[in-house]
């Protein structure tokens, strides 16, 4: 992802959106407002949140086909279908 020249901690908010989803589901802007009472607050802002998210879905398919689980998922439907 280095074609973005981000000035915020992307892997904090998708960090944060995720932790603050499991402990009180809500809305971005609240899970933005929920991190603020984390031990240690966001280095980012509000709007950065929604600039992380946008980068994510643009590079949502580059990041799967990255992905570990991915490769080894692909593996496993080839062993299972027979090809190499």
């Amino acid at each position: 992802m280095e074609k973005h020249h981000f000035h915020y901690d992307i892997n904090a908010i998708l960090s944060d959106l995720i932790y603050t989803r499991i402990l009180e589901p809500c809305s971005k802007r609240a899970s933005y407002r929920a991190a603020m009472d984390f031990l240690e607050p966001p280095s980012y802002n509000g709007h950065d949140v929604y600039r992380a998210l946008d980068v994510q879905d643009e590079e949502c398919d580059l990041i799967i086909m990255n992905s570990p689980k991915y490769a080894a998922y692909q593996k496993e439907i080839r062993r299972r279908l027979g090809a190499k």
